[in-house]
């Protein structure tokens, strides 16, 4: 028999995780996500250069929010 109190390297690396903060978006950065986003659902490397830098928004997070969009609208906008 052994001791229940341990735990496991995957269980102990879990509980030791932070978790990241939501970002939170300005709304003229949010205007300009979507303004982009209503031309192209999936903007090429350069215009997400240009929005990071624009917008001072890191690259990753512009993927993620284009990726939020696009996942979002598919859920609130059925195909028809």
């Amino acid at each position: 028999m052994g001791n229940n109190d341990e735990k496991t390297d995957a269980e102990s690396s879990d509980s030791n995780r932070t978790r990241k903060g939501r970002t939170i978006y300005k709304a003229q950065q949010v205007y300009v996500l979507e303004q982009v986003f209503s031309r192209t659902h999936y903007p090429d490397p350069e215009v997400i250069e240009t929005l990071a830098r624009d917008l001072d928004i890191s690259e990753n997070k512009i993927k993620v929010a284009y990726s939020n969009i696009r996942k979002y609208t598919m859920y609130v906008i059925p195909f028809h």
